[in-house]
């Protein structure tokens, strides 16, 4: 006598129920019809736990605040902490806490620093101080890039025995510059420079203003090395003595060639270096020059605070005095 019968599981998918039938037949051993039965149980058993297994799992790529990366399945639970339980293939079980993943973020259209320097000294009575303060702002954005940077420093003195106090040191510069990529290397560009040194007897205000082009020599991942060039327009202003001289008060055409060049070989140091010349057409061709070199060393890797050494030189036959050098260093931070 035969009897036909079903042995029934969940789906892998707990939607239904999976029924196999089999042949009950009373001729056949007891322990034939069992290990039938134990069998086809296992199998069934076995798919769904596995079935389960792959349901859950996801194959991920995780970046650590350390710049490391690890891939491997992530295990779906219910975690009160957000915890992420990774299985590698080499390191095996990982949990990883929220405060060890680096999040992706967009880049910043904006980035900008601030940073001051203060000094005094007091030499047998004759007192002094210096304070300096500069600011850098970068818009990048598709094709469009503005720079924007300007500076200020302020020295005085005071002498023993005397109650007046002398201002040394009173200046300030400003930096406009926008580009407009044309291709890969190649850029159009706008430029405003203004330059004021309140100590000097002619052109205390220096202004230029400038449109060319921009082409990349070198680009790589620690060094870049661009130049500029186009027609200029410089006006010069100011000044005890501005009025008696015949160049000042007055606008002149000009053409600049600009050289910039960055390296920075780690996250920790950075050199800037910017050669501005300038030749006006008056007398002939009058040249001028502006040279500014920063050398930036950031004491801790994940720190945003930085110190700057900042020199600058410039030479403007136009203006009196001619020459004018300075020396800064100063500590500040990123934004």
């Amino acid at each position: 006598m035969t009897n036909k019968s079903k042995i029934c599981t969940p789906r892998q998918s707990y939607t239904g129920i999976i029924c196999f039938d089999y042949q009950n037949d009373d001729k056949q051993m007891p322990s034939q019809n069992r290990r039938i039965r134990f069998s086809t149980l296992a199998c069934i058993s076995t798919c769904s736990i596995f079935g389960q297994s792959s349901a859950l799992a996801e194959t991920i790529t995780v970046t650590l605040i350390n710049g490391d990366v690890l891939r491997g399945e992530r295990i779906e639970q219910d975690n009160a902490e957000d915890t992420i339980i990774l299985i590698h293939p080499q390191l095996g079980k990982i949990v990883l806490k929220p405060s060890q993943i680096k999040t992706s973020t967009q880049p910043k259209v904006w980035t900008g620093s601030l940073s001051l320097g203060i000094s005094g000294g007091n030499t047998g009575g004759d007192r002094s101080g210096n304070g300096t303060i500069s600011s850098t702002w970068d818009y990048k954005k598709s094709k469009n890039e503005l720079k924007l940077a300007g500076n200020w420093n302020y020295e005085f003195s005071r002498d023993a025995g005397e109650s007046n106090i002398s201002v040394d040191t009173n200046k300030a510069t400003f930096l406009a510059r926008y580009d407009r990529k044309l291709s890969q290397k190649l850029s159009a560009y706008v430029s405003t420079d203004y330059l004021m040194d309140a100590k000097n007897t002619v052109a205390v205000n220096d202004l230029t203003t400038s449109i060319g082009l921009g082409y990349e020599l070198l680009k790589t991942k620690t060094s870049k090395l661009k130049v500029s060039i186009g027609p200029s327009l410089q006006w010069l202003s100011g000044g005890s003595e501005c009025d008696s001289d015949p160049n000042c008060g007055n606008a002149y055409a000009a053409s600049t060639f600009t050289t910039e060049f960055t390296w920075k070989p780690s996250k920790r140091f950075q050199l800037s270096l910017i050669e501005k010349l300038t030749g006006a057409y008056v007398n002939g061709v009058t040249p001028s020059s502006n040279f500014i070199a920063s050398f930036k060393i950031v004491p801790h890797i994940d720190s945003k605070v930085f110190t700057t050494l900042n020199l600058q030189s410039m030479y403007q036959p136009l203006q009196q005095p001619k020459y004018d050098n300075s020396v800064s260093m100063q500590v500040g931070t990123e934004f």
